[in-house]
């Protein structure tokens, strides 16, 4: 079986791009849910419509993956199957998140959409929610340089009360130190 890298690369997903290369990074997590779970995981982005057909189709067309649903304001330009589910609209609303959940629980929860503070807040306060033990949340493209000298990015007390009770932390680091640590795993 190909492993998850081979379906971004061939969806032209920007999963794979050099500029961003996650390749090592969610291979790990998705075989390491794959295998946890003893099924195909249950996946959700926010931010998926950018990128051609990209992040859905790599999604879709995973053995590792049982049900996708992706959210964003822009129509999606992928083909959707009977293990996709596409949500138009604000991704960062109460009611996106009340559709979303409907799909739910999730076993990866990814947010690839605005890149801007105060979503990434509402995402992990919210979206985190919706999750089943184990699952992984990840924020894309967020680096240290990019948060403020204030505390205005809030980990919320739910996802810092569930990181302390499964072992689990929340890290910030550098893309580069990233891919250092998932070339060593």
């Amino acid at each position: 079986m190909k492993l998850p890298s081979y379906y971004f690369r061939h969806s032209r997903s920007d999963k794979w791009l050099p500029v961003v290369n996650y390749n090592h990074f969610y291979n790990m997590v998705i075989l390491l849910l794959n295998s946890a779970k003893g099924r195909p995981i249950n996946v959700l982005e926010v931010g998926c419509s950018h990128h051609v057909e990209g992040s859905p189709k790599a999604f879709r067309l995973m053995p590792y993956v049982g049900l996708y649903v992706g959210i964003d304001r822009d129509p999606i330009q992928s083909e959707l199957d009977h293990k996709c589910v596409f949500l138009q609209g604000e991704a960062y609303s109460d009611e996106m998140v009340d559709r979303a959940s409907e799909h739910g629980p999730y076993d990866l929860i990814i947010d690839d959409g605005s890149h801007l503070t105060e979503d990434w807040n509402f995402f992990l306060e919210k979206y985190s929610r919706l999750g089943e033990i184990p699952y992984f949340v990840v924020v894309e493209d967020m680096r240290c340089r990019d948060l403020p000298d204030t505390d205005e990015l809030i980990i919320s007390k739910h996802i810092a009360e569930r990181s302390c009770e499964f072992g689990w932390r929340f890290y910030c680091s550098e893309l580069e130190a990233g891919r250092r640590y998932a070339d060593n795993v």
